[in-house]
């Protein structure tokens, strides 16, 4: 290894190190590291005691109960997830028609104001006047 160590190199070799899976020059440079950077050594800790943990658990097994519940519980919620999707799905068509429509009438508006600006501006058509004069007979 050369130079110190960054936090993003130690924060990726904590579980390692925790683990006693390092190599000795590799060991000896977290540890300094870890002996002058509070934030990576709390992190340390924190997988020190998570391993800990993870060992006090190992032979216990929940009851058939329990995992019959987890399971359970999983499966209402994937199918919970099911109907959010779907009405996600549906609620984007409905999005997507009334964009539709909106843009369709928006259009069809546009166009009766620009026929009837259009009609402003040309001269009104003029019909025959009706003769007036008088008819001799």
């Amino acid at each position: 290894m050369t130079g110190p160590l960054t936090c993003e190199n130690v924060h990726d070799m904590l579980s390692a190190y925790n683990d006693g899976e390092l190599s000795d020059e590799e060991m000896r440079a977290v540890g300094e590291h870890l002996s002058s950077c509070v934030a990576c050594g709390a992190e340390s800790t924190r997988i020190a005691n998570l391993k800990r943990l993870m060992k006090y658990w190992e032979g216990i097994e929940p009851s058939p109960s329990f995992r019959e519940k987890v399971v359970e519980r999983t499966k209402r919620e994937i199918e919970g997830r099911r109907i959010i999707r779907v009405s996600k799905a549906v609620l984007a068509v409905i999005a997507v028609i009334l964009l539709a429509a909106g843009a369709f009438f928006l259009g069809r508006h546009l166009k009766q104001r620009a026929e009837a600006e259009s009609a402003k501006d040309r001269p009104a058509a003029t019909s025959p006047q009706p003769d007036r004069r008088p008819r001799s007979e």
